[in-house]
């Protein structure tokens, strides 16, 4: 550029007409406003490469704000500078999410990914991170609604997901101790989320390679699949986890099942899982069994309407990766088999165990009884090709759907072929055997009880100062509603 400068300085008036003349002094006119600009940014204008340079390791650090100023630099000097253009509006947005995300500021932050390129990457999370948020603030403008209108009922299943997310919060216990019923309440249902461990996003490997002399040809090829962050139960469903669905209204409202599987419950007039009184199997901390597909969809539903927190059934490839780790070893452990580490045929006990009396069986995420036990029913469809095709098993359409589901992780009746991590099985939605239980997960942010070593959340947020506020108002208007002993008009549904 001050070259260019010094070359226009040897012009002459008298070489130059008088329009070509007038062109240059504004162009130099132009340029020296830039480089003033520059200067006042502590910027050599001749050092481009150098500037570059330096944006380029601000971007590598992740220091976005820094990198957005000096890709603006370089675009400023020169806007087709490499590609100075899609860096710069990855920096903006990149800045934009973090400061953003530093206030608690979800709905900026969406917005931002709204208008992100499409292939932008989101390695920290932001935007599950933001819906969380938002899932919590509308939980709140939820309870707020039902509380503003005396409809305490309507309350419980969003403050038991508000106050899962912040177990500590002074505020809303401070609220909850105004009304002893409704807090006896919403401590019961808390009592029914299961504790959940977290599976990061990230690719894993799927499936079997030929080194696993064990693989069938179902497992294969052996292929490397992306996950975003969910969070899947650090063991299978237990009778005691279960009994609230039997003992409330879970065989009995249409709303949790599917259409065939209600018309399915209704032919057989069922009102419990197969061995439910059996005391072989029905210990509280026994893993539940002798539920059908449609049975365990229909738990997955109730405990979503009950707790305000959207549970389901994992996808198989959600539930391998939580077995197996990223890296596609054979079984939670290792490669290697070793006796003693989870329930099969081999351990010789004929029936399942409490769960999570293996703890040296744990997968790397510290999920318990993901080899042996019981398998566990899956969302997924049986007869879905490898490579796997990430889709939404959740949806109503694919829920409803009538066909085979599939099953993962063995169980106390089978041997170490069939709990390996890529194993499959698929069965009937209505089959209900003494080898079968189920695993909820969750998809994005965390919802539930969080397992051991998990930090908790304790922010408190502004909404619930407006809640404490009407509950002081409630007190004050309706004495005999907070000294109201019966729990009867907080029964579940």
């Amino acid at each position: 550029m001050a070259t260019l400068l010094n070359q226009q300085a040897t012009f002459s008036n008298a070489h130059t007409p008088p329009a070509v003349l007038t062109s240059m002094r504004e162009a130099r006119t132009a340029i020296q406003r830039l480089k003033g600009v520059l200067r006042a940014w502590n910027v050599p204008v001749e050092d481009l490469p150098t500037l570059w340079q330096a944006a380029l390791a601000a971007a590598a650090k992740g220091e976005w704000a820094h990198a957005e100023r000096l890709f603006a630099q370089v675009a400023a000097l020169k806007p087709q500078y490499e590609d100075v253009q899609t860096r710069w509006a990855e920096a903006r947005v990149r800045a934009t999410l973090a400061a953003s995300r530093a206030d608690d500021d979800w709905e900026t932050v969406l917005a931002a990914l709204a208008n992100a390129p499409l292939d932008f990457a989101d390695p920290q999370g932001h935007r599950t991170w933001a819906e969380a948020r938002q899932r919590r603030d509308q939980r709140y403008e939820a309870a707020l609604k039902a509380a503003a209108s005396s409809q305490w009922q309507a309350a419980v299943p969003y403050l038991v997901a508000l106050l899962a997310e912040a177990p500590d919060d002074q505020a809303s216990s401070t609220w909850l101790a105004h009304f002893p019923p409704l807090q006896a309440e919403v401590a019961r249902r808390q009592r029914w989320l299961p504790t959940m461990v977290k599976v990061p996003a990230g690719p894993f490997l799927m499936g079997s390679s030929s080194a696993d002399q064990h693989a069938e040809s179902d497992e294969k090829p052996q292929h490397t699949l992306s996950l975003p962050d969910y969070w899947i139960g650090k063991t299978p469903i237990t009778n005691a986890q279960f009994r609230p669905f039997v003992e409330g209204d879970g065989y009995t409202n249409q709303a949790y099942w599917t259409a065939a599987g209600w018309q399915w419950r209704e032919g057989e007039k069922l009102v419990k899982p197969l061995y439910w009184d059996d005391a072989k199997w029905n210990g509280a901390d026994y893993p539940v069994i002798g539920v059908s597909w449609f049975e365990a969809v229909a738990y997955c539903r109730w405990l979503s309407a009950q707790t305000g927190i959207t549970f389901c059934l994992p996808s198989e490839a959600e539930w391998e990766k939580a077995a197996r780790g990223a890296d596609g070893r054979i079984y939670p452990w290792g490669n290697p088999w070793e006796t003693g580490r989870c329930n099969s045929e081999e351990a010789n006990i004929q029936g399942t165990t409490p769960v999570g009396q293996y703890p040296s069986g744990a997968s790397p995420y510290g999920a318990l009884d993901m080899a042996g036990n019981v398998w566990e029913w899956c969302a997924t469809k049986w007869g879905k090709p490898y490579p796997h095709q990430v889709e939404d098993e959740w949806q109503a359409v694919y829920v409803e759907a009538d066909q085979n589901r599939v099953l993962r992780g063995g169980s106390w009746y089978v041997d170490r072929t069939f709990v390996r991590g890529a194993s499959r099985l698929n069965l009937n939605p209505r089959d209900r055997y003494n080898f079968k239980g189920l695993r909820i997960a969750q998809l994005g942010g965390f919802q539930g009880r969080k397992g051991d070593g998990e930090p908790g959340v304790t922010v408190m947020w502004k909404g619930f100062q407006r809640l404490v506020d009407i509950a002081a108002m409630y007190r004050i208007m309706h004495q005999d509603a907070v000294a109201t002993p019966s729990h009867a008009r907080f029964a579940p549904g």
